[in-house]
């Protein structure tokens, strides 16, 4: 959250990374590879994050009520 709250990450890109796609900002390629991840640890981190990755999309879908 920190990297959010910092602009370090778009929002886009880490709904991106959740998802495991490429993100449609010019700034973001999905260049990892994750041969080098253990599957395991690689799913315990998304797995982590996604509470968050919710949040996000619930503030989301707020605003864009409040802008109705």
């Amino acid at each position: 959250m920190e990297y959010y709250q910092a602009e370090l990450i778009e929002e886009e890109v880490f709904q991106a990374w959740i998802a495991g796609e490429e993100s449609e900002s010019k700034d973001f390629k999905r260049t990892a590879n994750v041969n080098y991840v253990d599957p395991e640890i690689n799913k315990e981190i998304r797995n982590k994050a996604k509470p968050f990755a919710k949040w996000l999309e619930e503030a989301e879908e707020d605003e864009e009520e409040e802008n109705e």
